[in-house]
């Protein structure tokens, strides 16, 4: 019970900073806001945060111009069109024909038959086999997505790191 009193009263972060202790940030001590700040880093371009715009381009060449990134987007549309392809079976189909003929037999007069028709059908999903299918392609198509993103991702961190890391060496050979 005294180790856990003991634990329970120890003096707040910003009372060791004032005693000389190791200082607290700021930041760690103030209070949290009521609403989080409108302005967030959209993660999708998380590199922009180093207002370098020499990291900018070349991060947006990169997702513009390599296969990895080309591969995943291919996929992602080849795994949209299978899905699109497995949902349009749930639907009634509907075919339509026609046909003209203009014929002659002997000395007769030629005489005219046309011909039109309309076929509908529609597979119910008894056993829920459609059902699962699509849900099947659904998940295809998300991970495809999220393949898309670790590309992205992959790609931005690799270029931004050997960007930050030409910079430094730029900065030693400056100092050299």
């Amino acid at each position: 019970a005294l180790g856990l009193w003991g634990c329970a009263s120890s003096p707040p972060p910003a009372a060791l900073a004032a005693e000389g202790g190791v200082p607290v940030p700021p930041a760690w001590t103030a209070p949290v806001p009521a609403e989080p700040k409108q302005e967030r880093l959209d993660l999708a371009r998380w590199w922009e945060a180093f207002e370098d715009p020499l990291i900018t381009q070349w991060v947006d060449r990169a997702l513009r111009e390599h296969t990895s990134v080309r591969q995943a987007v291919a996929a992602l549309r080849q795994s949209r069109a299978q899905r699109d392809a497995v949902r349009a079976g749930e639907s009634p189909a509907v075919r339509a024909s026609g046909s003209a003929q203009r014929g002659q037999v002997g000395e007769a007069e030629p005489g005219n038959t046309f011909r039109a028709g309309v076929d509908a059908s529609w597979e119910l999903d008894v056993f829920g086999a459609r059902a699962q299918a699509i849900g099947a392609s659904e998940a295809d198509v998300q991970a495809a997505a999220a393949a898309v993103a670790q590309a992205r991702v992959s790609l931005g961190a690799e270029v931004a790191t050997n960007t930050i890391e030409l910079r430094g060496l730029q900065e030693r050979l400056r100092l050299a």
